[in-house]
């Protein structure tokens, strides 16, 4: 009986960026081409698996490097056949809590009781409100559709350029739409509403509509 040896699938994953530098390619470039090959990828980040490295090798009529051989530790070492392994050295740890302490001074009554010191507060910075935005309405688009995605949500570049300008990102076309479909517009998002701004109450996970609601009313209220 006669075998045939099919041809091995490679076991790396690749990174977008990284395939791009191998294959001498731009981040564009290969996702567009992974656009035309049918496999959705979102930014130059993001993870590839090794059948579509193999695609993209072959459209772009380049050979697939070999895998690299094993190291030499991998095949001089041999694995005892029975018994247990031998010990391994364990290193030294450095920041174990008893080592390297210094000797505590002994009491004799005469110290006077300290107060515990407090740990200062650090200021906390505040995330981009695109990104919480992001996580709220959904992730950017990839970098290869950002214009498209405009055009396909209905917006003309001005209207685009307009968003972008009141803290959107370029790749948030549809978190465009979804506050433009709720009634809101760029112009409302610094539009203080109850000590806080349109675009905070939206990073801050408030629906789109709940907010629009508190601004019509108060400006029903302001006008009347």
């Amino acid at each position: 009986m006669h075998y045939t040896k099919l041809e091995e699938t490679p076991r790396e994953r690749l990174r977008v960026h990284e395939l791009a530098k191998r294959v001498g390619r731009t981040n564009t470039e290969i996702l567009a081409l992974l656009a035309d090959l049918g496999e959705y990828t979102r930014n130059h980040s993001s993870m590839l698996e090794p059948p579509v490295v193999r695609r993209v090798y072959e459209a772009l009529d380049q050979t697939l490097p070999p895998r690299p051989a094993p190291r030499p530790a991998d095949v001089a070492t041999p694995r005892p056949s029975t018994g247990l392994a031998p010990p391994r050295p364990q290193a030294r740890r450095e920041n174990h809590p008893l080592m390297n302490a210094a000797p505590r001074p002994k009491d004799n009554g005469s110290r006077t009781p300290t107060k515990p010191s407090r740990p200062s507060r650090q200021p906390t910075h505040s995330r981009n409100p695109a990104d919480q935005l992001a996580e709220a309405y959904g992730l950017d688009v990839a970098p290869a559709w950002e214009h498209e995605s405009w055009k396909l949500q209905g917006f003309t570049d001005v209207e685009r350029d307009v968003w972008i300008a009141a803290g959107l990102r370029t790749g948030q076309a549809p978190v465009a739409a979804r506050l433009r479909d709720a009634g809101l517009t760029p112009a409302d998002l610094s539009v203080v509403v109850s000590g806080w701004t349109v675009l905070e109450r939206l990073a801050k996970n408030e629906g789109a509509a709940a907010v629009a609601r508190l601004l019509r009313r108060q400006q029903e209220q302001d006008t009347g």
